[in-house]
């Protein structure tokens, strides 16, 4: 069986559904209804405690979290070269800019300046690839 991404289009599922097209390998792709339709729907619920996507199926173990469904995912397709061999410092700043992305790229709040933010990441990322 094939993984199956359950996926909101223009939520975190977003980053999930790219790597997975990153990787070459075949999925399934379920597109799930607004919040009060999966809170409704006992299967989603089984799935994710509290509803949310993106949800990971793979063989009927669920996984959720988009920033560790991407270390999942780059973990089990290793022929994709996503990742670093592990050990290694260079997996580890895959972790460290995993971790740190998922909340700091992320509108919080309506209040927070995200431009700022993104302006400061976009030049910091730009600095680091070099």
């Amino acid at each position: 069986m094939s993984v199956r991404l359950y996926h909101v289009p223009n939520s975190s599922s977003q980053r999930v559904l790219w790597l997975l097209e990153e990787t070459g390998e075949p999925y399934e792709l379920t597109i799930l209804g607004d919040r009060q339709s999966r809170l409704a729907d006992p299967e989603h619920m089984r799935r994710h405690p509290l509803g949310r996507v993106p949800v990971l199926d793979d063989d009927g173990n669920h996984i959720f979290e988009s920033g560790a469904i991407c270390l999942y995912v780059a973990d089990k397709y290793p022929q994709a070269g996503l990742l670093p061999p592990s050990g290694t410092p260079d997996r580890g700043l895959v972790y460290q800019w995993s971790l740190f992305a998922t909340p700091s790229c992320k509108r919080s709040s309506p209040r927070s300046d995200w431009r700022r933010d993104h302006r400061r990441l976009s030049g910091l990322l730009a600095r680091i690839v070099r």
